[in-house]
């Protein structure tokens, strides 16, 4: 009986290792990080990483979203489901439903939850020097104080028949007087290119549970099948 608890609690704790390990942004809410884009698991879509579509226009991309073409299965992101993926990933109320709208920080210029959502997406500015100057934006520029990144990228809402909406999540620690901010404000040209700038892409989610998730699964099933086989023995020898 001692072994059999014993066991159990070995069980209990590696289910919340895995648990626990499989969640590499613990400052983000119902975030899958699957390498070249992630799942937002409140709304159920997929988002792809921006570094996939830097160096593109809005129209070049827009061409490639069909059967056969680089992009096919993903969309164009509105600027309201920016907006809602920025409040269910960090818990955030910014109340961004739309274009032409910015929600800052100024209480928190270092908050770490912007670093974690650009992470996420790629630092399209310091590709931009990368692909300028052949190195990132620290090694160019001063960083003594965090310096400058940001992700910037297209969105699906239009201003005239050449003018498109961008979406961008900027941490500024150049300075203790800039705030963070998360914006679908900035006007940019649709047949514009630019190694700062992507397409924020967006499809329904295709993910299958990670091995950690399973792990866990198969953890709790076998959890369950040792408390049943326990209780019977007991009932047995009572």
């Amino acid at each position: 009986m001692l072994i059999q608890k014993r066991f159990l609690n070995y069980v209990v704790a590696i289910g919340m290792m895995f648990l626990f390990s499989s969640n590499s942004y613990a400052g983000l809410i119902g975030v899958e990080d699957h390498g070249t884009y992630f799942t937002d698991t409140q709304s159920g879509l997929d988002w792809l990483d921006l570094t996939a579509t830097v160096g593109l226009s809005y129209e070049e991309v827009t061409q490639q979203l069909g059967t056969g073409e680089l992009f096919e299965g993903w969309g164009v992101a509105s600027a309201n489901q920016f907006g809602t993926m920025w409040d269910n990933i960090t818990g955030e109320s910014t109340g961004m439903n739309g274009s032409d709208q910015v929600y800052g920080y100024p209480q928190n210029p270092s908050s770490p939850i912007f670093d974690q959502v650009i992470d996420l997406f790629g630092d399209t500015n310091d590709r931009f020097y990368q692909e300028l100057f052949g190195q990132g934006y620290c090694e160019i520029e001063v960083c003594s104080t965090g310096g400058l990144r940001y992700s910037s990228g297209y969105l699906s809402d239009g201003l005239a028949p050449f003018l498109q909406y961008t979406g961008k999540i900027e941490a500024d620690e150049r300075f203790s007087s800039l705030s963070d901010t998360v914006s679908s404000k900035e006007l940019r040209i649709k047949t514009d290119a630019s190694w700062d700038n992507g397409t924020y892409l967006v499809r329904a989610t295709t993910s299958v549970p990670e091995p950690a998730s399973i792990a866990l699964i198969a953890f709790g099933i076998l959890g369950i099948f040792l408390c049943k086989k326990s209780n019977k023995f007991s009932v047995q020898n009572g």
